[in-house]
């Protein structure tokens, strides 16, 4: 907590110091967690507050590094468990690719609405999400804009995107007809043989 107090006050006023932090939070999601990020644990924190710093632990480096390197490449999909970190782990990726990954498009999920995204609901994940952003330095925060009716994030300044979807069968299908894998009139087009 010490190390953070130290560079949040000295990066208050020391435009310099401000960028050399958004560079280094560009490249290492690990150092934007451990520096910058805050979640809050019921059972846990400062006066019963729950708030506390988001220290990974150490088997969750090789994953944050892992997720980090595929995030926006391909779908990740993972089975938690319990107390493990996961939910926040995940939004704390999101918010970090919203912030430095520009044009980045991400579909978070949930096994329906309330829990992907409900600005009254700290279980969700979009309450999640809200929450990491709220905690930020002002200096690191893009112009954006949030859409609580549509489950949305959009980052003006480098065009990056966050939608929570529920876990329904159409997940992140981005407007395709559900069982329509592709156009009626591709159906009968014969491939070449190689």
């Amino acid at each position: 907590m010490d190390f953070r107090i130290k560079v949040r006050r000295a990066a208050e006023k020391d435009k310099l110091l401000q960028k050399e932090l958004l560079a280094a939070c560009a490249v290492d999601p690990l150092f934007f967690i451990n520096v910058f990020c805050y979640i809050l644990e019921p059972r846990e924190g400062e006066e019963a507050s729950g708030m506390i710093a988001f220290n990974t632990w150490e088997h969750q480096d090789p994953v944050v590094a892992s997720i980090a390197f595929y995030l926006g490449r391909r779908h990740i999909i993972g089975d938690k468990s319990r107390a493990q970190g996961a939910s926040w782990m995940m939004v704390a990726l999101f918010v970090w690719a919203f912030l430095f990954k520009p044009n980045c498009v991400l579909g978070i999920g949930s096994k329906d609405e309330s829990t992907a995204d409900d600005p009254d609901n700290p279980e969700s994940l979009g309450w999640k999400i809200d929450f990491i952003l709220s905690m930020l330095p002002g200096w690191m925060l893009p112009e954006f804009e949030r859409k609580a009716s549509k489950h949305t994030w959009s980052n003006k300044d480098n065009g990056a995107y966050i939608k929570a979807y529920a876990a329904t069968a159409g997940i992140g299908r981005g407007g395709r007809p559900q069982g329509q894998v592709r156009p009626r009139e591709f159906e009968n087009v014969r491939r070449p043989i190689r």
